[in-house]
């Protein structure tokens, strides 16, 4: 099985960790559209018509399944992604959303783009604009961390709905102490063992219980 999977940068990555922990014996395609980061502070315009060059570049490598490893192109570019796909195309925010359905008093940091989509209804979100930019450099973060998350500690639970903030995560839990932190990517890596399991003659070994 070949799975696609895309960001606008190294975020990704931290999705692409987790696939490889469930599905190890898949072959992955990554695209990172480093040129064009962050995507949090692009129009929507721009982001669909990317999504749609990406889908097409992924599809034309005979991928089995695209996984959109990005928040901002699953908050507003899903339904193009999956209109000029030819495969399953899986996004970040979907899974999440109904991971989240148990839970209440939920805190959300995110690009500004994804804040804007609405896609976190009922949810307190935050915009985080800097802190892509910060990661992508590795440059510190943790002031930036103090004024984003400082809206957050009231929280619940708090979810990085974007998939730059889990390589940072120790230091967000840090900051907010005993506040369950979520990284969505292994939510959705969980999700796509389903999926295939479901979907494909291509079966996923069941763990050991």
């Amino acid at each position: 099985m070949k799975i696609g999977v895309f960001d606008s940068g190294k975020g990704g990555l931290t999705v692409l960790l987790e696939l490889r922990r469930v599905l190890p014996k898949a072959e992955y395609i990554y695209f990172g559209d480093y040129e064009n980061l962050p995507y949090g502070d692009k129009s929507v315009e721009f982001i669909r018509n990317r999504t749609i060059e990406i889908i097409s570049d992924l599809c034309n490598q005979n991928v089995d399944l695209i996984v959109i490893a990005c928040n901002t192109v699953s908050s507003v570019a899903l339904n193009e992604a999956r209109v000029y796909s030819s495969v399953p195309v899986i996004d970040m925010i979907s899974p999440t959303l109904l991971f989240l359905e148990k839970y209440k008093n939920i805190g959300v940091a995110a690009t500004t783009r994804t804040v804007h989509s609405g896609v976190f209804k009922n949810m307190k979100t935050v915009a985080c604009p800097d802190l892509v930019p910060l990661i992508e450099a590795n440059k510190c973060v943790q002031e930036a961390i103090e004024g984003y998350f400082s809206e957050l500690k009231n929280s619940d639970i708090v979810v990085l709905a974007c998939t730059h903030y889990p390589i940072i995560q120790d230091k967000i839990e840090k900051y907010l102490g005993n506040i369950p932190v979520i990284n969505p990517a292994v939510i959705v890596a969980d999700y796509v063992v389903k999926f295939v399991n479901e979907n494909y003659r291509w079966k996923v070994p069941r763990k050991a219980t």
